[in-house]
């Protein structure tokens, strides 16, 4: 088995390949990230993604990747629960 360097999709830094499209650094910082989120819904849970980045300052875009990961799940068209 040959490993091979690819190119971390989010900050664009080499490193070899574990089947994750992200490095370790960034992995990291997605993962404080999200457990920051997970705080702050738990204690809001009426938030919308819009108040959630405003709150957290983490992206919408990284809130969407939580739900589409299914580590947020959304419960109407306006709250989501962890």
């Amino acid at each position: 088995m040959t490993s091979s360097l690819i190119n971390c999709t989010k900050c664009g830094r080499a490193f070899m390949d574990d089947g994750n499209p992200l490095c370790r650094r960034c992995r990291t910082d997605a993962d404080d990230d999200y457990k920051i989120v997970k705080e702050y819904v738990y204690d809001n849970p009426g938030a919308t993604i819009l108040e959630v980045h405003e709150a957290t300052g983490v992206a919408e875009k990284q809130i969407l990747i939580y739900l589409r990961e299914g580590r947020l799940e959304i419960v109407d068209e306006h709250n989501f629960v962890l």
